[in-house]
């Protein structure tokens, strides 16, 4: 074991010399193989050591002795020990989390404050090569993408701050290397129940189908599935910066969930397409499905317009077939923003469906000069009717007296105008082109000199 065990520490750099490393030991065979190694190898690999337990509350007096079994193997190698108790069935409850779930979210939780305490540098977990396979498995049956074949990694970060210290220096090291190398050192270990329970998905997938599949299928079966989940991880860490990249581009988050540019995100390939959308919906902490997704890119790709809901967000999308909204419905927020796109006439009074009413006016050429030549558009340039429609993603704008067109975001945000007020900020245009920007001088090419010209007023509706 200890080869293996060695050659994945050293090519995944999971340590480096001076690190305090807390070792989660459960009791079970493992996490104590994972101790005696890391004891064996720490004068090696410069680190130090300590362990660390976590009694979840559910298996009586089988955890307590657990609990009794990892305080003793700390005594009996001079380790400190760092012990908590939690309640997992009532955190279960008052989540709504499976046990698996709930004593997962705590167990880390607990990781977490080790960390931010400098209790210690790394925790290192004992996940096996055999846990990554059963894992990759298990996805397969519930289905899954590439990101989730990438399955257990070999380090995950606590928190945004505390970033790679959770390692998993056994996962290239199989369960039968495991118990030979603690036979060989005459170390008992202890047995959980409930890992022979065949109620639970992943036990069967364990004692049944995985042995059944090596049997009649392919002997080397864990191997190949781990090697599956590297080349879906190294997939997954290639495409990433790229999408991310992208994103700030295509995407526009807002308290009100986000708009993207439609246009933008429709040239792009399909797989491209599918990780942009999988990346917001992380942003937005909303989890979705593979129909989740395909049901929001046939809505983009389908030149549909209006508002849908589906089970995961509300879409709103406008007439021009821009921008594509997205909210998660199951969380509390500000109500969607209503998008707009219509004519608008000369003369008129306009109420947009936000706060919003515009006025505009028709300025013989005798009056034009009362005016700032900047806020008036002159009549016989412009393609009418007007329309008027909310700010979109990718919109560009030239105002008179400036040196060249900007896009608009990037104008709102030397105006200090947030990304919320954005959504439903109004633009007019004269066909394609955006001639006036609420706020902003007329666009250049656009301003009225000796002619008759048209004077675009935007007052704010007061909210009763």
């Amino acid at each position: 074991m200890l080869p293996s065990l060695k050659s994945y520490i050293r090519t995944h750099a999971l340590f480096r010399p001076g690190d305090r490393v807390g070792v989660a030991v459960s009791g079970g065979a493992d996490s104590v193989a994972l101790l005696r190694g890391l004891l064996e190898l720490r004068s090696e690999l410069g680190i130090a050591l300590s362990v660390v337990h976590l009694h979840h509350g559910i298996r009586g007096a089988e955890a307590d002795a657990d609990e009794q079994f990892v305080a003793d193997l700390a005594g009996q190698f001079d380790l400190s020990l760092h012990l908590e108790r939690v309640d997992v069935p009532s955190h279960s409850s008052q989540e709504k989390l499976s046990l698996e779930t709930a004593a997962r979210d705590l167990r880390y939780a607990f990781f977490r404050r080790l960390l931010e305490s400098s209790a210690c540098d790394k925790v290192a977990t004992a996940h096996t090569l055999d846990d990554q396979a059963e894992t990759v498995l298990l996805r397969i049956l519930r289905g899954t993408g590439t990101r989730g074949l990438a399955a257990i990694p070999p380090f995950r970060d606590a928190s945004p701050e505390l970033a790679a210290c959770i390692v998993r220096p056994l996962l290239g090291t199989e369960r039968t290397e495991v118990e030979t190398y603690l036979k060989s050192l005459n170390q008992p270990w202890r047995e959980d129940s409930t890992n022979t329970d065949p109620k639970h998905l992943r036990n069967r997938i364990r004692h049944e189908l995985l042995p059944m599949l090596e049997a009649e299928y392919n002997p080397a079966l864990r191997q190949s599935l781990a090697n599956l989940a590297e080349i879906a991880r190294a997939e997954e860490e290639y495409w990433g910066p790229i999408v991310e990249r992208h994103f700030d581009q295509i995407v526009t988050m807002t308290n009100f969930g986000a708009v993207l540019d439609r246009s933008r995100l429709s040239e792009l390939p399909q797989a491209f397409r599918r990780r942009v959308l999988l990346a917001l919906h992380d942003r937005l902490d909303m989890p979705v499905s593979f129909d989740g997704v395909d049901f929001e890119l046939d809505f983009i790709e389908g030149n549909q317009k209006g508002h849908i809901t589906h089970a995961q967000a509300s879409i709103q999308v406008t007439s021009d077939q821009v921008s594509f909204f997205l909210r998660d419905l199951t969380k509390d927020g500000p109500a969607a923003p209503v998008l707009f796109d219509q004519p608008l006439s000369i003369p008129t009074t306009l109420t947009l469906p936000t706060s919003t009413t515009l006025r505009t006016t028709f300025i013989p050429a005798s009056n034009a000069p009362r005016y700032n030549p900047h806020n008036l558009l002159a009549h016989d340039r412009l393609q009418l009717p007007l329309r008027v429609r909310n700010w979109q993603p990718g919109d560009r704008y030239w105002p008179a007296g400036s040196k060249q067109p900007e896009k608009l975001k990037r104008l709102f945000a030397e105006h200090h105008i947030s990304a919320d007020a954005r959504l439903t900020w109004p633009v007019v245009l004269s066909g394609e082109t955006i001639v006036w920007v609420k706020d902003f001088p007329v666009a250049q090419g656009f301003q009225a000199e000796q002619q008759d010209a048209v004077l675009i007023e935007a007052v704010e509706t007061r909210q009763v």
